[in-house]
């Protein structure tokens, strides 16, 4: 059993030196010298605990937090050029959140974090606001950003111990409901969908006429299509701009669309996850947009490479920017349709609990894309919507309703192998 006989202070040529003796877990008598008094207490703390816990006493290392976090980073880039998790989107949040811990706990050595710096890290981040000049600058960081910059922290140390560069992660059994109270507050499964159907409806009536030039029957461009393609298929944002015209059926019976990669800042990937390869059934009023924006786009002349074009692209050949597309286009379309200023993933949501209603269960997730049931019920579906469909008499939401109905019961062969249905 370990213990610890006591702390004693000495002094070398070198300087002084702190020298914890103790008795490890295997009975042996053995000192350790340390810089600074903290370091030898840390690590006498270490020790006693390990009476009780039964860990190994870690050995001593002289890296430091900024220089594990680093290298720690260059393994997840290398995973991530390999076509692995994490994607690149994510790995570029960690990047930001990596700015704030560097500046904490930069010059720590890993086993000086302890839960009490992380508290203390946390109580920070409540009170300072973002500097002016930024995105949300003068505000203070809302829950979730601090509730994710410490899960990187808690990654970053996890990855330390496992390596036995620590003995525990002092992260992982933070009491959040102590530090931030409960999580209904900023948690999207709490929250209510802002757009009924009927709205999500007068939002494409509101862009069809947007887009639409003076003295022309039918919208040009790349972004009405887009909408109509987010609204009634449930694609994510990246999904949508990776598209390719060649991962289009519309000549089959029902049309159908096959998501294969996702798009981020130009570059394009894997899906999400293996379940977001999937294939999505069109409904009509998709397929006709569809069609007169291939029309649009290459006329009677298709060139050779047209299956492997970006389906939306802009007027210099070049893919959809997502800030683009959500600052200068999605919101204006909302303060003139004077709806709520949702995110362009709200209307994801909106075609789940669409479908929620029509659709066998097993089928429901397969067509969002999700792994699991669990996740499209909980964070997707919500039962008021359902409610306002089943009293809508709106003539387009209920068409659009009845075709989602045939279309998926006409296929449900095409599922049958994947849900055992």
């Amino acid at each position: 059993m370990a213990s610890v006989y006591r702390i004693r202070k000495e002094q070398r040529p070198s300087g002084v030196r702190y020298i914890v003796d103790y008795r490890d877990n295997t009975g042996k008598r053995t000192m350790r010298r340390f810089k600074k008094a903290r370091d030898a207490e840390t690590f006498k703390k270490q020790v006693e605990a390990s009476t009780y816990t039964g860990l190994i006493i870690p050995r001593p290392v002289a890296i430091t937090f900024s220089q594990w976090a680093q290298e720690w980073l260059a393994q997840k880039e290398a995973l991530c050029k390999a076509g692995k998790k994490p994607r690149l989107s994510t790995l570029n949040s960690w990047r930001s959140d990596l700015k704030s811990l560097l500046a904490m706990f930069g010059d720590y050595k890993l086993h000086m974090i302890t839960a009490e710096a992380i508290v203390r890290y946390v109580q920070h981040l409540q009170v300072t606001p973002i500097p002016v000049g930024v995105r949300s600058g003068g505000q203070v960081l809302r829950e979730k950003s601090i509730r994710n910059k410490v899960g990187v922290l808690s990654q970053i140390l996890r990855a330390a111990k496992a390596r036995r560069l620590i003995p525990t992660n002092p992260a992982h059994d933070l009491d959040w409901k102590e530090l931030l109270g409960e999580e209904d507050a900023y948690h999207r499964r709490y929250r209510d969908i802002p757009l009924t159907s009927e709205q999500v409806v007068h939002l494409l009536e509101v862009a069809r006429a947007r887009y639409t030039p003076a003295g022309r029957l039918e919208p040009t461009g790349p972004y009405y299509p887009f909408f109509e393609l987010a609204a009634w298929t449930g694609l994510r944002l990246g999904e949508l701009i990776g598209l390719r015209w060649g991962d289009l059926d519309l000549t089959s019976t029902p049309a159908v669309l096959t998501v294969q990669r996702n798009s981020y800042k130009g570059q394009d990937g894997p899906t999400k996850s293996r379940a977001g390869m999937r294939d999505v059934l069109l409904i009509d009023r998709v397929v006709h947009v569809l069609r007169h924006y291939r029309e649009e786009c290459f006329g009677t002349a298709i060139p050779l490479d047209w299956q492997e074009r970006p389906l939306f692209q802009t007027a210099t050949e070049a893919k959809l920017d997502p800030d683009n597309v959500r600052k200068r286009h999605f919101l204006p379309l909302l303060k003139r349709a004077n709806l709520p200023l949702v995110r362009i993933h709200d209307l994801r949501d909106c075609f789940a609990t669409l479908l929620a209603g029509v659709v066998h269960y097993r089928v429901l997730h397969i067509v969002l894309g999700h792994e699991s049931l669990d996740t499209t019920l909980q964070y997707y579906v919500k039962l008021e919507r359902l409610r306002d469909l089943l009293h809508t008499t709106r003539p387009t939401v209920l068409a659009v309703r009845q075709e989602c109905e045939r279309l998926y019961q006409m296929a449900h062969k095409r599922y049958a192998d994947i849900t055992g249905a």
